[in-house]
């Protein structure tokens, strides 16, 4: 998508001043493409270059989405109401006093919601690894779009459109520092060791498996060493396979929810620490002891049903399955 747009967008480059829209060009780039399209595209080619969990990306898409929604709310005040823009969350105070949009409020728009999509994602993708493989397309596309994507001035108040839009991605990137996800230090969280030694797919068997009943990691990068690099990957996918596998952001419950509300909220007791958790599904079935026939029968029931739906798996396949919110749903 960003290909098809950047070909279209590439012609008008020259003709564009910077930080500020042709009002025709403009136009005529809304009618095919939102700015909200277009930077939720870019962003959706950058997970494919990042290599990151997908718990960071649905928080990095929230805010987002949510500084491109405040933007639009801005312009049109009648129409909603903004998410964090003017309002406190948690402690945070978004403060805002107001905003005379310029008398082009179409271009306005698009160069506002341009700035607060890309100084977010600059400034969250700044400090991951893959800064040289995502940052610099974004980099490309503001120049595409005839912006500026240096200018970093948050004045909104002096009535600029894209001095808007960086205020508000700066206020949410400042906001979400105070949420401890752990944006400047790898979303390493706190107080989470697993109980296994990991398991290496080299080696026969399982012998070090301490405790059947706790999740236990792997370590593959001597398997892979050994069996070969998959040559349809590109060389940048396997600088993402860790000597031992992370748990994913074991600390993400006390993140502020956007899809879920206090009464699904649960705190469970760890070893060390406490953990936040919505919608807890309770335990698992355990491996206990003979006498504990139904609990066991469920766990092997379920050990074997993995194993057997995974068997089915087949990389040459061509069957598709459209598992899209659009095709099946989305839960409630």
């Amino acid at each position: 998508m960003y290909t098809q747009i950047r070909k279209h967008l590439i012609l008008i480059v020259a003709i564009l001043p910077l930080a500020q829209l042709n009002p025709t060009v403009a136009q005529d780039i809304i009618t095919k493409h939102s700015a909200a399209r277009i930077w939720m595209d870019a962003y959706l080619e950058t997970i494919k270059l990042d290599g990151l969990g997908p718990t960071i990306h649905a928080r990095n898409l929230h805010h987002i989405a949510a500084a491109m929604y405040d933007v639009w709310t801005v312009y049109n005040p009648d129409k909603g109401e903004s998410f964090f823009l003017g309002k406190s969350k948690n402690g945070f105070d978004f403060e805002f006093t107001g905003f005379n949009p310029p008398e082009n409020r179409d271009s306005a728009v698009f160069v506002s919601i341009s700035y607060a999509a890309f100084r977010l994602m600059n400034s969250r993708l700044i400090n991951y690894s893959s800064k040289g493989r995502t940052v610099d397309n974004l980099i490309f596309l503001m120049e595409d779009l005839g912006l500026d994507p240096y200018y970093s001035r948050s004045n909104y108040e002096s009535g600029s459109a894209a001095d808007l839009g960086n205020y508000i991605a700066n206020k949410i990137f400042e906001f979400g520092l105070t949420e401890s996800a752990g944006d400047e230090d790898g979303y390493e969280g706190l107080g989470f060791n697993p109980n296994n030694p990991p398991l290496r797919p080299n080696e026969p068997g399982n012998p070090d498996l301490y405790d059947k009943n706790k999740w236990q990691p792997l370590a593959i990068t001597e398997y892979i060493a050994t069996k070969g690099r998959d040559v349809t990957l590109s060389d940048w996918n396997h600088l993402l396979v860790l000597p031992i596998d992370d748990f994913l952001t074991p600390h993400w419950g006390d993140i502020t929810p956007f899809a879920m509300t206090e009464k699904e909220r649960k705190v469970i007791e760890g070893n060390v620490l406490k953990y936040t958790i919505y919608n807890d599904p309770g335990p698992p079935p355990y491996i206990l002891d003979a006498n504990n026939k139904k609990d066991l029968a469920a766990y092997q029931w379920n050990f074997s049903l993995v194993s057997s739906w995974s068997g089915q798996t087949d990389p040459r396949s061509e069957v598709m399955m459209d598992i899209s919110p659009g095709a099946i749903g989305s839960t409630k």
